[in-house]
């Protein structure tokens, strides 16, 4: 699959989001724009490193969440590529960081918490040891969640014996899921993140789900459905 572009996501223009081929998975970048000229790039791929000089300048204030310890390579291209640049993760994942790429430096959590503006926050995942972090933008009338491997919403295009594998052994897919490897690896006290989750999506407003690996998920039912499927995996 190549990349078919960035396609903004919200009408104010503030979110844009691209799929892109990652190994052997389909993966998705999101760009959030902060400020006039800075940016908080959600999962940077180095596959759409190119193609993001779309949307933001070479001398654009970018600041790079690599947001669970599967997502961390891409960080060092974009990294060498923006002299603007900082590298941001979870203290589960800076080590990873540190130990597998040439980056020298990573910042915590709180560094990118003090630049966001009101309507964007970060949240990371209690009890995962993924260090799993997300990503919410609230707008006028939604709140958009940016989140990586702890939700789905794919769809196998594969053989038939291949598609068998990917849904009934792994559970990803079809559609909105919880994989089996981020629920029986990915969280240690299941019924913490539950009620964390859970409590996240009953905010009284629409949600939209923005994964790492699916379609963006924006129809008026994905609240209940969210709420019921975290339950139930959970």
């Amino acid at each position: 699959m190549n990349s078919t572009g960035w396609k903004k996501v919200d009408e104010g223009g503030v979110i844009y989001s691209i799929e892109y081929k990652a190994d052997v998975a389909i993966s998705r970048s999101t760009i959030i724009k902060l400020s006039e000229d800075r940016y908080l790039v959600y999962s940077p791929g180095a596959a759409i490193l190119e193609s993001a000089l779309e949307i933001i300048s070479k001398d654009s204030d970018l600041i790079l969440l690599a947001p669970a310890k599967a997502h961390i390579l891409g960080t060092v291209s974009w990294n060498n590529e923006f002299q603007k640049s900082a590298v941001v993760a979870s203290e589960t994942v800076i080590p990873r960081i540190l130990n597998m790429t040439e980056i020298a430096e990573v910042k915590e959590l709180s560094y990118l918490e003090e630049k966001l503006p009101r309507n964007v926050r970060i949240h990371a995942l209690p009890a995962c040891r993924l260090g799993e972090v997300w990503v919410s933008v609230d707008t006028d009338d939604k709140i958009y969640w940016i989140v990586c491997d702890s939700i789905t919403n794919s769809n196998v295009n594969a053989s038939i014996v291949a598609k068998w594998f990917w849904e009934k052994i792994y559970r990803v897919g079809p559609g909105l899921e919880v994989t089996r490897g981020f629920r029986y690896f990915g969280i240690s006290k299941k019924d913490v993140y539950r009620e964390w989750a859970i409590g996240k999506f009953s905010n009284g407003r629409d949600n939209v789900l923005i994964p790492c690996h699916g379609d963006i998920y924006n129809e008026s039912n994905f609240t209940q459905r969210i709420i019921d499927l975290i339950g139930k995996r959970f």
